[in-house]
């Protein structure tokens, strides 16, 4: 603007100490009314003193989304030392800080006034607590279009200028919240969320969880009887009443992170008992030695079981060598890939009779459902041969 303009607009500013609010005169050299707006006609047109100022001050005109604050809260000031441009939020949050808005619960800044009448303002760089009611977690609440919000929400998207979307969330750096400083908030989505409250501590774990059934204390006590290598996860887990493998993931610090005591990383692994060591064996190692020599000579799985006292599917499992694998005795082999002769010469070799299923997987060092299968059909449909469906009624047909 021109220098002579700008004479003319400083003729009419009443101007005082640097610091202390210059007023727009009328012509006649007198204040204002209350209510009205320091105008002036300049290059033809009337506009704001108070913007002229400004840009005058800024040396570039304001953005059209921009408006002219006044610091001071007095709208007829025009010292530049009180003007700043900011955004229609920003300005409605000083015109309520200044008291002189009174909130219309009818007119279209209804919201904006009560987030911003529940605030409490403070320095850019603190939080600004919401001082109204709040809910169970301590988040803001206040009431938007017949529903329950956030205010923390609500002032992020007044930040942002626009609608979070429904799967966004309003995080908290400063993790109060209370919290409605938008230079605090930022946007994220609910796995950031959590992972962050997760991070910071902010959700119920450890023994202050309701699910939580071992003390801190407790914890390091198994951890450190687990270190001495002298007792087993499954002996401690009886002992705390807990179940075998929510122990192991205690004293491996999967879970209880934060319970004090040496976790079992940068420990030598402990050896879990096997065969006769452990205390639910019902077999020895002779045993187990003599069931695989004997079902090498000819002993069926039903046979062995009924001599030693034990399940079919467990000699099974002895003669394949899925168990006590530390013994030596001679094993039924694993034939895989099966073919579809082999699930043929199966099918004829069951409906001879004189054989049960359990020998077949033995023989063929398979699990007995994948004999069922064969058997039944489910499996190498195409390979042929007689299937129960077919002759499940024949007298010759073996248990």
């Amino acid at each position: 603007m021109h220098d002579a303009a700008m004479e003319r607009l400083y003729a009419r500013i009443r101007t005082a100490e640097p610091d202390a609010c210059w007023n727009w005169m009328t012509a006649l050299g007198e204040p204002l009314a209350k209510k009205a707006r320091p105008y002036a006609r300049i290059g033809g047109r009337a506009k704001l003193v108070p913007k002229t100022i400004l840009e005058n001050a800024l040396g570039r005109s304001l953005a059209p989304e921009m408006l002219t604050r006044h610091l001071c809260g007095n709208h007829h000031c025009c010292n530049p030392g009180h003007l700043r441009e900011g955004t229609a939020a920003e300005n409605h949050a000083d015109t309520v800080r200044h008291g002189r808005y009174v909130g219309n619960r009818s007119g279209p800044l209804n919201l904006i006034t009560r987030l911003l009448e529940g605030i409490d303002f403070r320095g850019p760089d603190e939080c600004w607590p919401w001082i109204k009611g709040t809910d169970e977690h301590g988040y803001g609440r206040l009431r938007r279009e017949g529903r329950n919000a956030k205010a923390s929400r609500i002032m992020l998207e007044m930040s942002l200028e626009r609608p979070l979307a429904t799967k966004e969330y309003a995080r908290h750096r400063c993790d109060n919240p209370a919290c409605c400083n938008p230079a605090h908030l930022r946007v994220g989505s609910q796995a950031d969320n959590m992972g962050e409250a997760k991070q910071r501590r902010r959700l119920a774990s450890g023994e202050a969880h309701h699910a939580s059934k071992l003390s801190d204390s407790q914890i390091e006590e198994a951890r450190a009887l687990y270190a001495k290598g002298d007792v087993s996860h499954q002996a401690l887990a009886e002992r705390y009443g807990i179940s075998r493998k929510a122990m192991e993931r205690g004293i491996r610090g999967i879970d209880r992170k934060y319970a004090p005591g040496q976790t079992v990383s940068g420990l030598a692994p402990q050896r879990l008992t096997k065969g006769e060591q452990n205390s639910k064996a019902v077999l020895t190692e002779a045993k187990v030695r003599d069931i695989r020599e004997l079902h090498v000579l000819g002993k069926s799985l039903e046979e062995l079981a009924r001599l030693y006292q034990v399940d079919p599917t467990t000699v099974a499992q002895i003669v394949q060598g899925r168990t006590w694998k530390h013994v030596d005795g001679p094993t039924v082999a694993a034939r895989t890939p099966m073919s579809a002769a082999d699930a043929r010469r199966i099918r004829e070799q069951f409906a001879a009779g004189g054989v049960h299923k359990l020998d077949l997987a033995a023989q063929e060092g398979c699990s007995l459902d994948a004999i069922q299968a064969i058997l039944h059909g489910r499996s190498f449909k195409s390979a042929g041969g007689p299937t129960l469906e077919r002759w499940q009624k024949c007298p010759v047909m073996a248990p």
